[in-house]
């Protein structure tokens, strides 16, 4: 279980929302940008480094469950370039980062605004926000 728990911090650290959402505070200030060909690229790059691992490392057991089942996620996950698309159309009916950000502003969500430290904290999500905005103004052209 150690290379599933190094491939989950590896990705909060680009899934800040989550680290957040899940009660690690270091990641409050953080806004990632998943419609972004950089954020993708970071993504699919993390998925092939861990399959690789899996693949390679002779310590694991490759008939452990959680083993086969971490790396049949990987495969799924790296299956979805096939689909690179998938971003141009970044609101939908179940998945709407605006409406969630507005349930984010609100202060009631899994970033309480009760601190100085929390309202800064918003404040870079804020600028985070601008950006997802601005890319996905950019990729629906």
């Amino acid at each position: 279980m150690k290379i599933y728990n190094k491939f989950f911090n590896e990705y909060l650290d680009i899934n800040p929302e989550l680290g957040s959402f899940i009660g690690y505070r270091k990641y409050d200030e953080s806004y990632s940008i998943s419609i972004s060909k950089e954020y993708r690229n970071k993504y699919y790059s993390l998925c092939e480094n861990y399959l690789n691992k899996l693949q390679k490392d002779k310590n694991i057991d490759k008939n452990d469950i959680y083993i086969k089942s971490f790396k049949y996620f990987l495969e799924i996950e790296l299956d979805g370039k096939k689909f690179e698309n998938y971003y141009l159309i970044p609101l939908g009916p179940n998945d709407n980062y605006i409406l969630n950000f507005i349930e984010l502003l609100l202060g009631e969500s899994y970033l309480p605004l009760k601190t100085i430290k929390s309202y800064e904290n918003m404040i870079n999500q804020l600028r985070g926000f601008k950006e997802w905005i601005d890319i996905a103004m950019e990729n629906m052209k």
